[in-house]
């Protein structure tokens, strides 16, 4: 039978491993890098500061959904990823980005109340900004 002073140190023993196995590896969440596609006219600097993510700091959700917030409120992509890859002492940050069309030339077509300059007037859309939803929206409303 085992002496109570035995039963204690493994006890003990079993309580440290299992704290030891519970906790995370601050490296596990490390950010070593952080890579940027899908992105053809907005830098990747612009991107990475504005997702306000840096590397040499520990990953956290928050900051990141915080991050896509933020790149959303530029209102010049339709799609915004960011996903972790295990890599050798931490994580890739890869943070995939769709743009919005960028609108070639704008022209009306069937108006026949109101002339072409006072549409232009009226209209936020213009030739070499980003076609999206919300603008569609709001300008068709505007009209």
């Amino acid at each position: 039978m085992l002496s109570y002073s035995r039963i204690v140190i493994i006890i003990g023993i079993l309580l440290i491993m299992g704290n030891l196995l519970g906790q995370t590896s601050p490296t596990r969440d490390l950010i070593l890098e952080i890579q940027v596609v899908g992105n053809q006219n907005i830098e990747v600097d612009l991107i990475k500061a504005t997702l306000n993510v840096a590397v040499g700091t520990s990953l956290s959700e928050d900051r990141i959904a915080n991050g896509i917030k933020n790149l959303s409120k530029l209102g010049v992509f339709n799609n915004i990823v960011v996903r972790r890859v295990t890599i050798p002492g931490g994580l890739r940050l890869v943070v995939e980005v769709e743009e919005f069309p960028i609108i070639n030339s704008v022209s009306y077509e069937g108006n026949r109340r109101l002339r072409n300059s006072r549409l232009d007037e009226i209209t936020t859309i213009r030739s070499g900004s980003y076609l999206a939803p919300f603008l569609l929206v709001e300008n068709r409303n505007r009209i």
